[in-house]
């Protein structure tokens, strides 16, 4: 007997901006609380949620978004820098210099 799936009912992307203007809540947070598999996949949420901002006339979140589109490029232009070790120096406590050049 086979066994009956539930539909799980997912928002447009212009109900969940509805949604988050309602409730003040900020895309560009909602972005960046998101754990994406590369940075295609956040660009693509911010354009989609970005053209439903256009849509529905809520320049305050196009303005937000479009700042968290800048951060996700930006993000990308070091994806292939590797990372600098940083500079370090050995100390050299006084007491011991002195001792070493007693003996």
């Amino acid at each position: 007997m086979p066994v009956p799936s539930t539909q799980v009912k997912l928002p447009t992307a212009s109900e969940l901006l509805f949604k988050m203007h309602e409730r003040k809540i900020s895309p560009a947070l909602v972005v960046a609380e998101t754990v994406f598999d590369n940075h295609k996949s956040a660009t693509q949420a911010i354009k989609t949620l970005s053209q439903a901002a256009l849509i529905m006339n809520f320049p305050d979140m196009i303005t937000e978004l479009g700042q968290a589109q800048v951060s996700v490029l930006s993000e990308d232009a070091l994806e292939g820098v590797p990372q600098v070790k940083p500079v370090t120096r050995e100390a050299v406590c006084s007491h011991s210099f002195w001792k070493a050049r007693r003996d």
